[in-house]
């Protein structure tokens, strides 16, 4: 089983680099990064083999203890898991869930972050290469490594899939933002409490000595035993080690034969349509562009992939700001409400592609361009812009800068107008495909690539170019000029209103041109 599914992916991988040129530009480019980040990466482990043995085990500890955590958080809040044998296709097959988790866990290794963890575990040997015994405990340790990896990954992006269900997203997407900022906040805050300034090297080998008892380390400190002359100790992590993968394996089986049971697409068949009121919806004028908004409405409250880009999206503006006020630079915090505006207006640029094959609907009903491009930038500015201008409030009176709310105000809200209306143009030009509606949230789409990458870039650069009068205004009242809060205000509104209304006139006309083409780039590689 593990050959025959190592041997499908690797077939499905040369298919799609045959026939989707953006697939195959986005692999050399994701290689030349992260292979030559590994390739760095190795050249410093090897030179840690003249560090005193001291050094060598806790920057070891560290750093294989950041790759583990990595592998396990960064799918689930940024980039996705690579899902080209989506366990979802075997539930019609006679497969059990044990059979398959062999054979995935290789064939998840076989890719740029799986291979680049591979190069680095491996170039550990080069660390411990002054004691042969350690080497060649550190051979072993190296696939013990990648699977921890890997297993990892896939047991916390099942695991947040299947929380991300229709009762319990809302509560699992807030505990998960909650526990995220705390957890990244911590260094943050340690910092500024003067913490992390009381900290000496003591202090820093007693926490890598704390990293290496637990799962995250435990097989990175082997070699560093053993080396140390501890080789009862060294063994002993590495059974534990042995254990955690077994333990991340058994967990998955279980949701992955969970999965195969009751797969995503098919898991709410049966359930009475809910008869709740929906207030705000059932409050919306008549009329298409309204239905269209309505629909966007709906989905970013109950969509998970919606939710995720509202969840990221936030934290990725609020923590390093807060981290930088914690620092000591509070006036960072009055681009809280223009960087929030930026991330969430670019959330709509492909809002085409979650609606995958249900844009058809739109075609065969004759739906006008415009009125789909008006309804979707509705559905996001109904409830984003009162969020914007909070926040641009909030952020200004945070950094103890209130004369500065009405400039905030401006730059934040003229950020999402003209970010919207660049998401509407950028949107109908440069569409890609996502994960399916029914999918994992954490799964990334090998059929978008380099262009949704490209569709990324040109709408930053047109949402920060309509979004400059309001930027500038706000860095020259901040500075300098006081009294241009008000006008900054004007400015900036004004000037998001233009973008707003020039990207929905194009784009609508783009739709209506494109209509076909559009369908077609949306579903292409699912």
């Amino acid at each position: 089983m593990v050959a025959l599914l190592t041997g499908l992916k690797l077939r499905l991988l040369r298919n799609r680099l045959r026939s989707e040129t953006w697939v195959l530009v986005g692999l050399v480019v994701a290689a030349v990064m992260g292979l030559g980040a590994a390739g760095l990466a190795s050249v410093g482990a090897v030179l840690l083999s003249v560090a005193p043995e001291g050094v060598a085990a806790t920057v070891v500890v560290f750093a294989g203890s950041v790759v583990v955590v990595g592998w396990a958080v960064v799918p689930v809040l940024a980039f996705g898991v690579d899902e080209t044998l989506d366990p979802a296709r075997f539930a019609t097959l006679p497969v059990r869930a044990r059979d398959l988790v062999p054979g995935l866990t290789v064939a998840g290794a076989l890719g740029v972050p799986g291979i680049a963890t591979a190069l680095v575990a491996l170039s550990l040997v080069g660390t411990w290469s002054g004691s042969l015994p350690a080497a060649a405990l550190a051979v072993l340790c190296a696939p013990v490594g990648l699977v921890t990896c890997v297993l990892a990954s896939r047991t916390t992006t099942t695991l947040a899939a299947r929380a991300f269900t229709r009762r319990g997203r809302e509560v699992s997407a807030l505990l998960g933002v909650v526990l995220f900022i705390a957890v990244t906040l911590t260094p943050s805050l340690l910092a500024g409490s003067g913490v992390g300034r009381s900290l000496d090297p003591e202090r820093v080998r007693s926490v890598a000595h704390v990293l290496a008892w637990t799962p995250f380390g435990l097989v990175w400190a082997a070699p560093a035993d053993v080396a140390a002359g501890l080789v009862g100790r060294g063994l002993l992590r590495f059974g534990l080690a042995l254990v955690v993968v077994a333990a991340l394996g058994l967990v998955w089986e279980r949701l992955l034969a969970g999965s195969l049971e009751r797969p995503p697409a098919t898991s709410a068949r049966g359930r009475a349509p809910s008869r709740r009121r929906r207030a705000v919806l059932d409050r919306l004028p008549d009329g298409v562009a309204w239905a269209v908004a309505a629909r966007s409405l709906r989905y970013w409250r109950r969509d998970p992939r919606y939710v995720v880009i509202v969840v990221t999206s936030v934290l990725a503006a609020a923590v390093p700001l807060t981290a930088i006020g914690l620092g000591g630079a509070r006036t960072a915090l009055v681009a809280t409400g223009p960087y929030v505006a930026f991330l969430l207006a670019l959330s709509t640029s492909n809002s085409v592609g979650y609606d995958g094959s249900a844009f058809a609907a739109h075609l065969l009903s004759g739906v006008p361009g415009r009125a789909d491009r008006i309804g979707r930038a509705i559905g996001l500015l109904l409830w984003a812009l009162p969020l914007v201008v909070v926040l641009s409030a909030a952020g200004a009176v945070l950094a103890g800068r209130p004369g500065l709310v009405p400039a905030c105000i401006g730059a934040g809200a003229g950020m999402l107008l003209g970010g919207t209306g660049a998401s509407a143009l950028m949107g109908a030009w440069l569409p890609y495909p996502v994960v399916e509606a029914g999918g994992n949230p954490f799964q990334t789409n090998a059929g978008g690539g380099v262009q949704a990458i490209l569709a990324q870039f040109s709408t930053m650069l047109a949402a920060v170019t309509v979004g400059l009068p309001g930027l500038g205004g706000l860095v020259l009242t901040s500075a300098w000029l006081p009294w241009l809060a008000w006008p900054t205000l004007l400015l900036g509104v004004g000037a998001g209103a233009v973008g707003l209304w020039a990207g929905l006139e194009i784009g609508g006309r783009a739709v209506d041109e494109r209509g076909p083409e559009i369908l077609a780039a949306v579903r292409r590689g699912t």
